[in-house]
């Protein structure tokens, strides 16, 4: 299997979903039955209608069959790290579809009007964003667990028919709309235009089978898509282990005449685990920079905000902290004596989190906790991407003791051999190794 097979895998399914949706709402996915009741016709109809649909549909105007209103503003000042405020729904909880809690914001003395609230049922819309593709996508409000608002840039659309309405909004008809009322400056559906937006309305009963129609093919894609994309995780990590290899012994890059030999930092193993360059050398992990472990802190020594971050290795899987720690709703209130330095790489170092591969870098000083381990590179001998490339190339199976809790042997990892490279050559392949991985997640 290659990228394009995969890409093209991919295509076909969004455009099958496509003719699904089209089909849907032209009357074609489900047969009319007789006896059904005629759809009433509920306001005026068009003077000419956009497309053929089936006798007993009607076309009728948003705005008799539902109601819409935009959503709440809120300064960046407003938003705050701690569960006491009030979640704000915004563009990017909308994925695929459905609605996506990760990366969730909340506001502090949010507006508490009735308006600005969703409930169960709703339809929750991106209005107006800077991209012009997510105008117009939307999904359908659950039962939420807690109380949500969304916001400013967003319309909630409420109405008795908002199943299948979310079906019409998610079709080409919808977006081909969208394109002809979207303003040249500025990507946005105004209330005028989407409460005036043209919808082709079956009988009820047709719509709760066209509804169930599309959610049983739609999930029969997802199984299919489930499955291309676990394959494409499975070559998309092999790739990157076989590049990690192919950055580590030199054969990433060329070797250019000018660049110096690296000297030799402590004694020459007399068994190296792989072949390397001439220039380059097999160096302890301990003589290129700092090892250290995290501690964790007291409760009543942290607080919701400060200049000291406090990241627990729970904060690694937050989506917003891939590869930097940026994220945490925990700071210190004072100073520590130990700190770690931005720069420094840390890891998981005890329990099962110990094999996931973990690396992320620190942006800011910080304190980590107990079961973090960390690494910050000596700018002399390491760049600090070449670091981070050697840290994650290190499988710590290799290096831990223990079955019950799996604990890194820090012993081992001082004395871990790592190839080092010419200053100049540990750039160009940092460079070349984020350029083809660029094209791995492309792949995606």
């Amino acid at each position: 299997m290659n990228g394009k097979q995969v890409s093209l895998s991919a295509d076909t399914l969004d455009l099958l979903k496509e003719k699904i949706l089209k089909s849907a709402i032209k009357g074609k996915l489900v047969p009319q039955l007789d006896k059904e009741p005629e759809m009433e016709q509920i306001g005026d109809a068009p003077e000419e209608a956009p497309f053929e649909i089936p006798p007993k549909w009607k076309w009728v105007k948003l705005s008799v069959i539902a109601s819409s209103n935009i959503g709440l503003t809120y300064k960046p000042t407003d938003l705050i790290d701690d569960l006491g405020g009030t979640p704000v729904l915004r563009a990017n909880n909308i994925q695929n579809g459905k609605l996506n809690l990760e990366g969730l914001k909340r506001v502090k003395g949010a507006n508490q009007l009735p308006k600005n609230f969703v409930h169960p049922g709703d339809l929750l819309m991106c209005a107006r964003n800077g991209s012009k593709r997510l105008v117009g996508k939307c999904c359908l409000i659950p039962e939420l667990k807690e109380r949500m608002m969304f916001g400013a840039f967003m319309a909630v659309i409420r109405s008795d028919f908002s199943s299948y309405l979310h079906i019409f909004f998610s079709s080409d008809a919808f977006k081909e709309y969208l394109g002809s009322v979207n303003t040249t400056t500025i990507n946005q559906i105004t209330q005028k235009n989407l409460l005036n937006t043209w919808v082709p309305l079956p009988p009820l009963e047709e719509q709760k089978r066209i509804v169930e129609k599309v959610k049983c093919l739609f999930s029969k894609i997802d199984v299919i898509q489930k499955s291309k994309d676990e394959e494409v995780s499975r070559l998309s990590k092999s790739l990157k282990k076989q590049l990690l290899q192919s950055s580590i012994s030199g054969k990433l890059v060329p070797q250019l005449d000018e660049e110096l030999e690296v000297e030799q930092i402590g004694d020459a193993p007399e068994e190296v685990p792989f072949e390397i360059p001439e220039k380059w050398k097999w160096v302890r992990l301990e003589s290129l920079g700092t090892l250290f472990s995290g501690k964790t802190p007291k409760a009543d020594e942290l607080t919701s905000s400060g200049n000291i971050p406090y990241f627990k290795i729970s904060d690694m899987n937050s989506s917003e902290n891939q590869k930097y720690m940026r994220h945490t709703e925990h700071y210190l209130k004072t100073t520590p004596k130990k700190i770690f330095k931005a720069g420094s790489i840390i890891f998981p170092k005890n329990g099962g989190a110990v094999f996931t591969n973990k690396r992320r870098f620190l942006v800011r000083d910080s304190i980590v906790d107990l079961n973090t381990g960390g690494f910050y590179p000596n700018k002399n001998y390491l760049d600090e991407s070449y670091a981070f490339l050697l840290l994650s190339s290190i499988d710590f199976r290799e290096i831990s003791k223990g079955t019950a809790l799996p604990t890194i042997d820090s012993s081992k990892l001082k004395s871990y051999l790592v190839p080092l490279p010419p200053l100049g050559e540990q750039r160009r392949i940092v460079e070349k190794f984020e350029k083809l991985m660029l094209e791995i997640q492309k792949l995606k």
